[in-house]
């Protein structure tokens, strides 16, 4: 297998920061041993983690920013879950309020770690096929794009969006306000999702064994995939559509909300 040398993956992510006029950004590389990701709030513009099957139990971090001093405020900590975070508020220069991060995190795991993220304000995630379970703790306008995960559990307010390409394992989601979710594909054991404000959720094409779904204020759900068993309750002006239930359905619609299933 042919790898990419480090330093040509930090130039690739370094690009757009370097296209903008920086002659000379600042970088830094952190690694820990840890067979889990746990990130919190970084102080980034960009994180994109990937899979590494070379490094072993362990996560790597390269960072590159326009300002030494957001590279040097990054912690990262070993065990058996590593931890990335910055202990104090995030740097700004001069404390102006209007600064924008210019902060490029490229995080190296092993294939089928664990990831747990907790972030707010407007940060963007793109994780990789890396298959084990994610976490998401999500706030303010966050964006996370992710390719092939297991379990996935998100807890989303705000206005922030999480796309996924191909989910397995259970599902576990809380949206509030105006988030959303949308799955390409999957085939998950359980579905829990609770949706209030104008939350919408998307699941393209699959199968969910068990869909449990609770849905209020002006939520849309839409479930492309086969579901087994269905238990939905609605209120508010809220509107599901599922393409198809081959077991039990149980309903419980208030206000004005539709529930449609198949043909119906």
């Amino acid at each position: 297998m042919t790898h990419t040398p480090r330093a040509v993956l930090i130039a690739a992510f370094a690009w757009p920061l370097l296209a903008a006029g920086t002659a000379n950004a600042a970088t830094r590389h952190l690694s820990a041993p840890a067979t889990r990701l746990e990130i919190d709030s970084p102080c980034a513009r960009q994180v994109v983690i990937t899979g590494d099957d070379t490094i072993g139990a362990q996560v790597t971090v390269d960072a590159v920013a326009d300002h030494e001093e957001e590279t040097s405020q990054l912690v990262l900590t070993g065990g058996d879950s590593a931890k990335l975070s910055v202990p104090e508020r995030c740097w700004r220069p001069g404390f102006t309020m209007d600064f924008r991060p210019t902060l490029v995190l490229n995080i190296h795991v092993a294939p089928g770690a664990g990831i747990g993220i907790n972030e707010s304000g407007e940060a963007e995630y793109k994780v990789g096929d890396i298959g084990g379970p994610l976490n998401l703790d999500l706030s303010g306008a966050v964006r996370v794009q992710a390719g092939k995960v297991g379990a996935l559990s998100l807890d989303l307010s705000g206005t922030g969006a999480v796309t996924v390409a191909l989910a397995s394992g259970a599902l576990q989601a809380s949206l509030s306000g105006l988030g959303s979710l949308d799955i390409a594909d999957g085939t998950v054991s359980a579905a829990s999702l609770e949706l209030s404000g104008r939350g919408s959720v998307q699941f393209r094409k699959g199968t969910i064994g068990k869909l449990t779904l609770s849905s209020s204020g002006t939520s849309n759900v839409t479930i492309g995939a086969t579901v087994g068993d269905a238990s939905i309750e609605v209120s508010g002006i809220s509107n599901v559509k599922i393409a198809k239930v081959t077991g039990s359905v149980s309903k419980d619609v208030s206000g004005v909300a539709s529930v449609v299933i198949g043909g119906e």
